[in-house]
């Protein structure tokens, strides 16, 4: 009977373990789509503003560490 009782205790512990490390992984992973929607709703707001802008407008262009000014780059 105490034999059972270790190995219940053993194999318990084991399944907490795996739902901490499994819960953290799922935490993870939920901050990262949470970074991907910041994202694409930046890029969304930045589309819809430069898409009414008209084709001789002049606009700033990120190049590494500097800015441009460049015409705007109609699709």
């Amino acid at each position: 009977m105490a034999l059972m009782d270790i190995e219940l205790k053993k194999a318990f512990t084991e399944m907490q373990i795996n739902k901490l490390e499994t819960t953290k992984k799922i935490n993870m992973i939920d901050i990262k789509c949470d970074m991907v929607k910041t994202g694409k709703h930046k890029y969304q707001l930045t589309e819809k503003g430069t898409s009414s802008l008209c084709e001789h407008a002049r606009v700033y262009q990120s190049v590494g560490r500097m800015f441009l000014l460049t015409n705007v780059q109609i699709k």
